[in-house]
């Protein structure tokens, strides 16, 4: 295995690693934050297993990130749909803190950290400069 096949599957995994850790947050923010596992907590703990089911499966399935993207906008939504009496708003600010980073980390594949563009070839360049 060379260097960059290691560091890519590195990157891989330290990836679904922090998806996951983001999913792991929104799941036990019903009791950080919340008042227990009431309908809006309940709500965050299925968002959150389904993240963290994504999150170890995204390397097989990029679609995969599409349904991270949903799920992020589910998170930072979900909030409207409840009464005002049911959430409080150092919730509104977790979840808003979370689905950002949900909605982040869906954008970022591996292949941004891979640079075997600049080990490939030369580094001049083909422009001309005019003589002084």
């Amino acid at each position: 295995m060379s260097t960059t096949d290691r560091n890519l599957r590195a990157i891989t995994v330290g990836l679904a690693l922090f998806r996951a850790f983001i999913g792991l947050l929104l799941g036990v923010m019903p009791w950080v934050v919340g008042s227990g596992l009431d309908g809006y907590g309940a709500t965050n703990l299925g968002c959150a297993v389904a993240i963290v089911a994504a999150a170890t499966q995204m390397h097989r399935a990029p679609w995969l990130r599409w349904v991270q993207a949903s799920l992020a906008f589910a998170v930072l939504f979900l909030p409207f749909a409840f009464k005002e009496d049911d959430i409080n708003a150092g919730q509104v600010y977790y979840v808003a803190f979370v689905g950002f980073m949900l909605l982040v980390s869906s954008i970022v594949t591996p292949s941004i950290f891979n640079d075997s563009s600049r080990s490939d070839g030369s580094n001049t360049s083909n422009v001309n400069t005019p003589p002084n």
